[in-house]
């Protein structure tokens, strides 16, 4: 019903090969039209819903002529009869059938008036009211929480007769995903309370109950109700004291598998999509945050003119009145990346050089992700159960590499987590080494890392999970063009028969003739396209896990890990 803008990335986004994936660019936002088009412009978006029958579905057609007729019949038909929003549209198309004249509203309120323990289907007095002639005053229309849309409105930032809906409003994902949330579903506001939190008795949520709605009784009030959480007068609370649920929490209250149908695990390649836009509305809420409390994180004790000036902060002396500087806790800021990065070279500084570099891929195929799917779904369908999965299968792993001593005993460790241009999440972790364990000889590198086919015959487990996972691919929009029939990863390698420590920090790894080779697709290879992996570790995780030794502290593996 209303418009998404955003810069999409094409190259991601429309590929129709391997795992699909959103990716977009800077500040997402939603628009919401007026009632009735401009004149000479096509209804867009929910102005189409002010017409009805075959009219509506010839209204959408010549927005888009490939859809299907009897499709978009079905599909009105549930807006019709479930859908307040739709509802509301049609009224307004009737009163205006009446009074073609009239001064004409649509109200859709802020339901923080009503009280928000009640999770019941909203109807349509509830979201939306008709409101004829000049009820409204200007002023009152600029105070409003509520969205106000008009018969007609003139040109906003720019763009004709559109407003920009807020990610505050409750309506918003209501909005924005008709067919997902059919029956009007309200989003998040700011008067939802964390559990035990007398509503009515505290005035900071600001709510009141609804008229219509009978207040909440227990199933049975002959027995006793029992506090299964502990001590029933224990008020709990959140992050930094706060009594109500915050956007992140409430979106991961929906990403939850649970036994009730849930609209948003079944939406497809959508909920991608609706993840992106619920990110985006949290890290916008963040952001306004640090905005409005300049004062309290004590911006004005941070580094004076000459400092920002010096230090590349701001290069316009002019302009450093208007900066707005993001806390060290604010996660992605400059200040916190520079945190970071500062923490791990004072680890490196006090432990010594890394001795490893690994990188850990997340394998969409691992059962533990198969298994939790719901029927007819992919992995790319479930991003949220890929990011649980990894996340467990990393600390597992750095469990193996710090407690268990796989690859020998470890005294710190620094890693990093990223997200490929595919969407799956790896892991960057550097490990040092005690003193006693440290790599001091070729035969050290090879008893923890091979970079060779195994033996399909004693251990066909290994090879299939080796073919699987590490073998290199010289893609072009990755590995960039072939030179002298190398990519600008150096693969393939050149054969070695024995692993040589090399003077510039990189080894070169053991990579022998023995005639071992496989298939993949069309494409023949050796040993020499195999990445560097430790058989234990691959063999437990059925990974991608590149792991490579740091001979010198100025290598590129460090870099990588602490710059991100």
């Amino acid at each position: 019903m209303i418009s998404c803008g955003a810069q999409w990335d094409e190259q991601f986004t429309n590929n129709t090969n391997g795992i699909y994936s959103i990716r977009t660019k800077g500040e997402m936002h939603h628009r919401l039209g007026s009632l009735l088009p401009t004149e000479g412009e096509n209804p867009k978006y929910a102005q189409v819903y002010m017409y009805d029958g075959d009219e509506l579905v010839n209204v959408q057609l010549q927005n888009w002529r490939e859809l299907d007729r009897e499709v978009l019949q079905l599909l009105n038909g549930l807006l019709r009869r479930h859908n307040p929003y739709a509802l509301a549209f049609k009224t307004a198309a009737q009163r205006m059938l009446v009074d073609p004249t009239a001064k004409l509203h649509i109200r859709m309120v802020d339901p923080t008036t009503q009280d928000p323990r009640r999770y019941n289907r909203p109807v349509v007095n509830e979201i939306a009211g008709i409101i004829i002639g000049d009820e409204l005053g200007d002023t009152e229309l600029k105070a409003s929480r509520d969205i106000i849309v008009e018969r007609n409105m003139p040109d906003v930032q720019g763009v004709r007769g559109f407003q920009r809906i807020s990610e505050l409003h409750p309506s918003y994902f209501a909005l924005c995903y008709p067919f997902i949330l059919l029956y009007g579903e309200q989003g998040w506001h700011t008067g939802i309370p964390l559990s035990r939190i007398e509503i009515q008795a505290n005035p900071n949520l600001n709510a009141h109950c609804c008229d219509n709605i009978a207040p909440l009784a227990p199933d049975n009030e002959d027995e006793p109700q029992v506090d299964l959480d502990g001590d029933e007068d224990e008020i709990q609370r959140g992050v930094g004291g706060s009594i109500r649920v915050s956007q992140a929490q409430f979106y991961n209250c929906h990403l939850q598998r649970r036994a009730e149908f849930s609209p948003f695990l079944w939406a497809g390649r959508l909920l991608q999509e609706m993840i992106i836009d619920a990110w985006i509305c949290v890290e916008a809420n963040r952001l306004n945050f640090q905005r409005s409390n300049q004062v309290k994180l004590r911006a004005d004790c941070y580094s004076g003119l000459e400092d920002a000036v010096a230090g590349g902060l701001e290069d316009d002396v002019q302009r450093l009145d208007k900066q707005i500087i993001l806390a060290s806790t604010f996660i992605g800021g400059p200040r916190h990346m520079r945190q970071q990065y500062q923490d791990a070279m004072a680890i490196c500084r006090h432990f010594g050089k890394p001795d490893f570099f690994i990188t850990f891929t997340c394998n969409p195929n691992w059962d533990e992700i198969r298994e939790a799917l719901l029927p007819g779904q992919q992995p790319h369908h479930a991003p949220q159960v890929i990011c649980r999965v990894f996340h467990l299968k990393l600390h597992a792993l750095l469990d193996d590499l710090t407690k268990r001593d796989v690859l020998g005993k470890i005294k710190a460790y620094v890693y990093v987590i990223e997200f490929q241009k595919r969407g799956l999440p790896h892991a960057h972790i550097l490990l040092i080494l005690d003193d006693d364990h440290k790599i001091t000889s070729v035969e050290d590198i090879d008893r923890c890392i091979s970079a060779e086919l195994p033996n399909p015959d004693t251990d066909p487990t290994l090879f299939r999970i080796v073919k699987q996972n590490m073998i290199h691919s010289c893609i072009p929009q990755r590995c960039g063009p072939i030179v002298n029939n190398k990519c600008k990863k150096r693969y393939p390698r050149a054969w070695v028969q024995e692993t040589v420590w090399n003077e510039d920090g990189y080894p070169i790894y053991r990579r022998r003739n023995n005639g071992r080779t496989t298939e993949i697709g069309r494409r023949v290879v050796d040993n020499r396209s195999i990445v560097p992996y430790n058989p234990y570790l691959s063999k437990r995780y059925n990974a991608h896990i590149n792991v490579e030794v740091c001979l010198l502290l100025n290598n590129t593996y460090m870099k990588v890990c602490c710059s991100v």
